[in-house]
């Protein structure tokens, strides 16, 4: 897909087995190309680019209220794609 941010958003009421998350946490990042001008120009474009990002990268953030009133910043984070297959664990079932 194309876009130039990404947020996921982690439900403690929907977790299992992560016993200490006592509220929600939101990853909020931009999508970032290390090497080609010209996917990072497409991507401000409106464009996709020609390739995945190279990584994504923001901050994180605790707490429960959607509106983020009472939400902490905790954190960043950066995700980069996978050098090889999934582990069998983080496969979808």
């Amino acid at each position: 897909g194309k876009g130039s941010h990404v947020w996921l958003w982690i439900r403690r009421a929907k977790c299992r087995g992560v016993p200490g998350l006592h509220a929600d946490l939101r990853l909020h990042g931009a999508v970032a190309f290390e090497a080609r001008l010209e996917d990072e120009l497409a991507l401000r474009s409106g464009r996709a680019p020609s390739r995945p990002p190279d990584r994504v990268a923001g901050s994180v953030v605790y707490g429960d209220i959607p509106d983020m009133e009472y939400s902490a910043l905790v954190g960043s984070f950066s995700l980069t794609p996978a050098a090889g297959p999934l582990p069998a664990e983080l496969r979808r079932r």
